[in-house]
C-alpha cells in the first residue's frame, strides 16, 4: 500500500483525472455515433438502454472506467491536500466516481438509476461551488474567470434551447473540471509541498 501511495502523487492523480474526463467524453461520443438515434435533447444515460447491445455495454464500461479514475484522482490529491475546502471537493469527486459506476450498472429501466444519476449531478455541482470558493480565497482569478465564462455560455444555451439542458450541463461541468485540472497540474503539487513546510 505504501508504494501505491507513493506512486499516486498529485501529478499522477491529476493526469488520471484528465484521462478519466477524456475517456468519458470519447467513449460517449463513440456510443452516440454507433447508436445513431441519440440526440442532444436526450439524457446521456439513454445510451445505457440503447437498442444496440454494444452501445449499452460500452456505456456501462465507460461509467466504470471513468468512475474508478475519479476515485483514484480524488484519493491521490486528497491524501496530500491540506486546504479544507479542496479536501471536501475531492471527497465529493470520489463519491461521484462511486455513484457513476452505479449509473453504468443500473440503467434507466431500473428504479435506482434516477437516484444515482441525481447524486452524480448534485454532488458534482456542489463540488464545483466548493472549489470555486477555494479558488477565490486563493486569489486564483483565472480559474474563477474560466468558470464564469462557462456558466455564462451555459446560461445562454439554457435560455435559448432548454431542451439541451442535460447534455449542455454535463458538457459544461466536464469542461470546467478539465480546465481546472490542466491549469493546476503544474502547480498543485508545489502548493502541497510548500504547505507542508509552513508552521
Amino acid at each position: 500500500m505504501g508504494s501505491f501511495n507513493e506512486f499516486l502523487d498529485v501529478r499522477r492523480s491529476t493526469m488520471i483525472g484528465l484521462m478519466s474526463i477524456l475517456i468519458f467524453a470519447t467513449l460517449n461520443l463513440t456510443a452516440i455515433f454507433i447508436d445513431g438515434d441519440w440526440r442532444p435533447s436526450m439524457m446521456i444515460c439513454e445510451l445505457g438502454r440503447s437498442d444496440v447491445t454494444f452501445v449499452s455495454i460500452l456505456f456501462t464500461i465507460n461509467c466504470a472506467i471513468s468512475g474508478i479514475g475519479m476515485i483514484l484522482c480524488g484519493y491521490g490529491i486528497l491524501k496530500e491536500e491540506v486546504r479544507q475546502m479542496v479536501c471536501i471537493s475531492y471527497i465529493m469527486i470520489m463519491c461521484i466516481g462511486t455513484f457513476l459506476i452505479f449509473v453504468g450498472l443500473f440503467d434507466m429501466n431500473t428504479d435506482v438509476h434516477a437516484g444515482y444519476a441525481f447524486a452524480v449531478a448534485f454532488i458534482l455541482g456542489t463540488s464545483l461551488v466548493t472549489m470555486i470558493a477555494d479558488d477565490m480565497l486563493q486569489h486564483r482569478y483565472v480559474l474563477v474567470a474560466c468558470i464564469v465564462v462557462i456558466l455564462l455560455i451555459l446560461g445562454a444555451v439554457l435560455l435559448t434551447a432548454p431542451q439541451y439542458s442535460q447534455s449542455m450541463s454535463l458538457f459544461s461541468m466536464l469542461a470546467w473540471w478539465f480546465v481546472r485540472l490542466v491549469l493546476t497540474n503544474r502547480t498543485e503539487d508545489v502548493l502541497v509541498r510548500n504547505s507542508r513546510i509552513l508552521p
